[in-house]
């Protein structure tokens, strides 16, 4: 991703005509320039009536606003930071695949690990969320690492991984929570992926799960 934003702060006033007025305070930033701004938009109009179509209405403006500033910001890249003030948040259980397979020969390149259409991706709506936790539950058949990967369907370079290379046998890995890649703002198709340090290990997969916060 090149260009996205955050807004940190909401606020809304009612008017004499009956609408409301939106403003909004964002950061926006430009991860390949290395350049980011802090702003405000203000007396963005709305329709009081229609509080549904508030976060379209506010989001175009916080675009074009962002383009007054010289960021060449879209509409999928602007996201709301997420949670309460403290540490105190919810999780979500995002996306999960509960069947076992097994990978015979599973190989040293990543390869889908269920064989649907498309390794049978799952959406994952990452734009409220800016935390995740990734865990996969299998039985290590072999004596190779193996690399664990939520691999973006579109995009192979966008990737959620973690290894586990302890012994044989039933395991379970947990990359604990940590910060989203910044790849993960929007609606995704995401699919599990994996291979091993020893091309003829025959892992068995039992679940893949994901958690957002």
């Amino acid at each position: 991703m090149a260009v996205y934003a955050k807004v940190t702060q909401l606020h809304a006033n009612d008017t004499a005509s009956g609408d409301a007025m939106l403003a909004a305070s964002y950061v926006v930033v430009d991860t390949v320039a290395g350049t980011s701004a802090y702003r405000i938009v203000q007396q963005v109009a709305a329709t009081i009536s229609a509080p549904g179509t508030w976060k379209d209405v506010l989001v175009d403006a916080i675009v074009a606003d962002a383009g007054v500033a010289g960021f060449t910001l879209t509409a999928p890249n602007v996201s709301y930071l997420a949670g309460e003030p403290g540490d105190w948040r919810v999780p979500e259980l995002t996306c999960n695949w509960t069947k076992d397979i097994t990978k015979t020969n599973i190989g040293t390149s990543a390869v889908n690990v269920y064989v649907g259409s498309g390794g049978e991706g799952q959406m994952a709506d990452f734009s409220p969320f800016d935390q995740y936790r990734f865990v996969v539950f299998g039985n290590k058949v072999g004596t190779g690492n193996l690399t664990l990967r939520l691999t973006d369907v579109s995009n192979a370079s966008n990737t959620i991984e973690q290894q586990y290379t302890d012994a044989a046998g039933e395991f379970s890995q947990d990359s604990g929570w940590a910060n989203l890649p910044a790849w993960a703002t929007a609606e995704t198709l995401v699919k599990p992926v994996a291979f091993s340090s020893v091309a003829t290990d025959d892992p068995i997969f039992r679940s893949f799960l994901l958690y957002l916060r």
